[in-house]
């Protein structure tokens, strides 16, 4: 935590004081007030299901916090320590997150869209079927953490961490991605249909059966990864790495090849691609075609088949 620690432990009895006051803020009574909790010291405090929107949490610490449950709609959680704290299914839509710690969080079926989130560690974090729609995430570190089933869709990433993490049947549907890191991250069955990514860093990951279609992934790096059954129908390849990547059985129908690096990658299999596409990727004596022949690609070889189109 930057910035001047937090010293005050704040009593039961003056919390609850501060969320009655909050209650009637909300309801626009008379002496209500919002809650302001800045830089206080609410660790393991128990806090599940109570209506916390708009409050001011910045610099709070609510280190092992129970906030399962709660609304922190539109709530200011600026340099908030929230490590190991329970947020399952709370609501965090429209609140701010900038600079804030949630390693190791327990935040399973949690609602951040629409929120901003800058420079937020989220390192080892279970956010299993949470919804980041439309949010705006800026260096955030996700590495290692649970995002298995979350939504991703309509976001907008930058320069962010998802090494290592486990996006299975994730969603990024039509978001953007900029410069995000998901070496070595577990993608099967993610969905990043219309998704636009630009020099994205996918080496290594497990992604078969993933859904690309409409994506534009122009200058995103593949290499080492395993694609099997992906779908790139109508996907921009342009200039995209796919170095020994495995992408048996994968669908290509439209999609644009233009420069893309196949060099060494397995295409057993692949379906849809053509001539055309073939011929304006690059293939190497290392590449598998899809009908299991070695590289490079020669026009009218027939190599663009599957084996089992050929017999």
């Amino acid at each position: 935590m930057s910035g001047m620690p937090p010293t005050t432990v704040l009593s039961g009895e003056a919390l609850q004081r501060i969320l009655e006051q909050h209650a009637k803020w909300l309801a626009g009574q008379a002496g209500g007030a919002r809650a302001d909790l800045s830089g206080l010291v609410l660790r393991e405090c128990k806090l599940q299901g109570r209506d916390l929107r708009r409050a001011s949490l910045r610099a709070a610490v609510l280190e092992e916090a129970d906030l399962s449950g709660c609304d922190l709609g539109g709530a200011d959680l600026e340099r908030a320590d929230l490590r190991n704290a329970v947020l399952q299914g709370a609501d965090l839509e429209g609140a701010v997150l900038d600079h804030a710690e949630l390693f190791f969080t327990l935040a399973p079926d949690a609602n951040f869209s629409d929120a901003r989130i800058t420079a937020t560690g989220f390192q080892r974090a279970n956010l299993q079927g949470a919804r980041f729609f439309n949010a705006q995430l800026s260096g955030c570190d996700f590495s290692q953490a649970d995002l298995r089933r979350t939504g991703f869709h309509h976001a907008i990433l930058s320069e962010c961490c998802f090494s290592s993490s486990d996006l299975s049947e994730s969603g990024f549907l039509g978001a953007r991605a900029r410069l995000c890191r998901f070496a070595d991250a577990r993608l099967e069955s993610a969905n990043w249909s219309s998704a636009r990514c630009q020099y994205c860093n996918f080496t290594g990951a497990l992604a078969s059966s993933a859904r690309f279609a409409n994506a534009i992934l122009s200058q995103c790096n593949f290499a080492r990864s395993r694609m099997a059954a992906c779908d790139f129908r109508s996907a921009n390849l342009t200039a995209a790495e796919f170095l020994g990547a495995r992408l048996e059985e994968a669908r290509f129908g439209d999609a644009v090849l233009q420069v893309a690096d196949l060099s060494g990658a397995g295409l057993a299999g692949a379906r849809e691609l053509t001539p055309q596409q073939l011929q304006a990727a690059r293939t190497s004596d290392l590449t598998v075609l899809p009908d299991g022949s070695r590289g490079p690609y020669l026009k009218g070889s027939g190599a663009e088949r599957p084996s089992r189109q050929r017999l």
